[in-house]
């Protein structure tokens, strides 16, 4: 299914892809608590300003169309969570399941160990039995549910976290 596949630091030629990809899981899913959908420029201030603090954001790319998507950024605020990293990572529809995501995330992992990263954090929404499956299938635990914590299509969500260990 993937041909000629190569995972490149992601640059300004790729955020219109971007864009094409998130878009429909901002519009039409509930996988992400976002309703307001990206533009390109959102996406270049967005990986601007992870380049800036040295986070990766990457691209898969298959026959010259990138097909999916993957950044990390601090998990929050504040010197005291500059070792844990919260990541994104969105895979184009006609390529889910092939192994892009588990190629992509590893990418950020190595990045964030070379960066001496503790720990990387998912936020999944419960909404998103995929993703949780995805998540458990490359090392990260369930840590905790936050109840209707997200609101999208007239509805609260539930928000589970999950984590990785990248160090001792």
């Amino acid at each position: 299914m993937l041909k000629n596949f190569k995972i490149e630091q992601a640059n300004p030629s790729h955020f219109s892809a971007v864009t094409s990809i998130w878009n429909p899981i901002i519009r039409d899913t509930l996988w992400t608590f976002n309703d307001k959908e990206k533009s390109p420029k959102d996406v270049e201030t967005m990986i601007s300003e992870r380049n800036k603090n040295g986070h990766l954001s990457i691209v898969g790319v298959s026959d010259g169309k990138v097909v999916g998507f993957a950044s990390y950024t601090q998990f929050r605020p504040g010197t005291g969570y500059k070792k844990t990293m919260e990541h994104t990572v969105i895979i184009d529809q006609k390529f889910r399941g092939c192994g892009l995501g588990k190629r992509l995330v590893a990418e950020l992992e190595k990045d964030a160990v070379s960066k001496e990263v503790n720990c990387l954090i998912a936020g999944v929404s419960e909404s998103n039995p995929a993703g949780l499956s995805f998540h458990k299938s490359i090392g990260f635990n369930k840590l905790c549910i936050l109840p209707n914590i997200g609101f999208k299509f007239g509805k609260f969500l539930n928000l589970i976290l999950m984590q990785k260990k990248l160090s001792g």
